[in-house]
């Protein structure tokens, strides 16, 4: 999430949303497939290969809409954007994806977890907090950090202590 926030002032909000949606929709669906902690028949190969080749496409259309976007449109407002500046907001993007889609392969992994929990006498439903709570965790820290040393850079703390308090 931290990642994706950056991405948006370099591609702007609906591209950085398409390539960071489509990052996680193809490698959370791949990833469990690579790492083996998922399984797929034959016939499903052939499925998830063409909808992921679509994926593709349309990711590789976004990406190419910000890199022209970047480099012309741009330019009748200010100077354009080199294309190293396009490839990095790009890049942070398809980072932001690929972290986010770890999400699946954790729960991919995580389903003997889950199993135990049953086992142990929890309701299936709450059983997949034993893998819900640690996977997001991690990233609650680091979104936490990121806010808390942004906030900082820009002295913005004190509005919280200036903020009145509402009866």
């Amino acid at each position: 999430a931290l990642l994706f926030a950056v991405s948006i002032p370099r591609l702007g909000f609906a591209l950085a949303y398409a390539i960071v949606c489509g990052t996680v929709t193809l490698l959370g669906s791949i990833g469990p497939l690579i790492v083996g902690a998922a399984t797929i028949g034959a016939e499903g190969r052939g499925r998830l290969a063409l909808g992921l080749g679509l994926l593709l496409a349309g990711i590789a259309v976004c990406t190419l809409a910000s890199v022209l976007r970047d480099r012309g449109a741009r330019a009748a407002e200010t100077a354009p954007l080199s294309l190293a500046d396009s490839l990095i907001g790009i890049a942070v993007a398809v980072l932001s994806g690929a972290l986010s889609a770890m999400l699946n392969t954790g729960f991919a992994y995580g389903g003997t977890l889950i199993a135990r929990a049953t086992a142990a006498g929890i309701s299936p439903v709450s059983a997949s907090m034993a893998v819900w709570v640690p996977a997001l965790f991690g990233g609650f820290v680091v979104n936490l950090a990121g806010t808390a040393l942004k906030i900082g850079r820009a002295k913005g703390w004190r509005n919280y202590q200036e903020a009145p308090v509402m009866d």
